[in-house]
């Protein structure tokens, strides 16, 4: 295999990561959407152009297989402002090349230089690879929301992750506020 690198995502370059999506939105629960999207609709969505976000193509050689993204977890509630998601999709015919592993560490290299505190991300019950991805990574399940989707005539668990990095947080010292 090529070496792996990442290019900063961006609406000139979100082609081919939008067809990814796509393939997971339109055959498979991993992506609770139901409709296929436009790349406006995907820059909205995964708040691409937002400065806070950090977004990337994922390369094998000159090849686009995935993408990755760091986005705050509730940007209007200040209170969350450590708080971010991770997303992550790979090409179906990328899958367990440990492309996952490789674009999560790319991404929390960046995530501790800002201080984050946390790192969530939301999983499909059924796909085991990428939960097991994330237990791969320091990972742990935080949260279990059942028959919250319906896709396929099916209703759908979702399973939350949360990686904490306490040790980055800023102690707030409650004995010195009048």
């Amino acid at each position: 295999m090529s070496e792996v690198s990442f290019i900063n995502l961006n609406r000139n370059n979100c082609d081919e990561v939008v067809e990814i999506y796509n393939y997971y939105v339109t055959e498979t629960t991993v992506s609770y959407a139901t409709d296929a999207i436009s790349n406006d609709e995907f820059i909205s969505y995964y708040q691409i152009e937002n400065p806070l976000t950090m977004a990337y193509n994922i390369m094998i050689g000159s090849d686009v297989v995935g993408f990755c993204m760091l986005k705050p977890w509730n940007a209007r509630k200040l209170a969350y402002q450590q708080t971010y998601e991770f997303t992550i999709y790979i090409k179906k015919e990328c899958c367990h090349m440990g492309l996952g592993r490789k674009a999560f560490y790319y991404i929390e290299d960046r995530a501790l230089e800002k201080k984050i505190a946390v790192i969530m991300a939301g999983v499909s019950y059924d796909n085991v690879n990428s939960y097991k991805m994330f237990e791969s990574v320091g990972f742990e399940r935080c949260g279990h929301l059942k028959k919250v989707g319906r896709k396929f005539g099916e209703f759908l668990d979702l399973y939350y992750y949360q990686k904490v990095y306490v040790k980055n947080c800023v102690e707030v010292n409650h004995e010195s506020r009048a």
